[in-house]
């Protein structure tokens, strides 16, 4: 193997690592969002019902059943929007 091709390599193995941890960071800070939002509800009726009815607003979203994370990455304007057009 070259000396130009074994940089690539090197590059393309780095480049991949640091996507690797970019995604662990995401996939964290959609745990403790995720966490924080159930653990802020004090009761347990309550939790279960709003668990439920993110679960149907994810949903409806089309997104799947535990991507959290893709409900903060939205324009707030955007967010509000799709908010009420759900309620309605």
């Amino acid at each position: 193997m070259g000396q130009h091709q074994h940089q690539h390599q090197h590059q393309h193995q780095h480049q991949h690592q640091h996507q690797q941890k970019q995604k662990q960071k995401q996939e964290e800070l959609t745990r403790q969002c995720y966490r924080n939002f159930v653990e802020s509800i004090k009761t347990a009726k309550t939790r279960k019902n709003y668990i439920q009815s993110l679960q149907y607003y994810m949903k409806y979203l089309g997104l799947g059943k535990d991507d959290y994370g893709s409900l903060l990455i939205d324009d707030h304007k955007l967010i509000q929007s799709n908010i009420i057009d759900f309620t309605i």
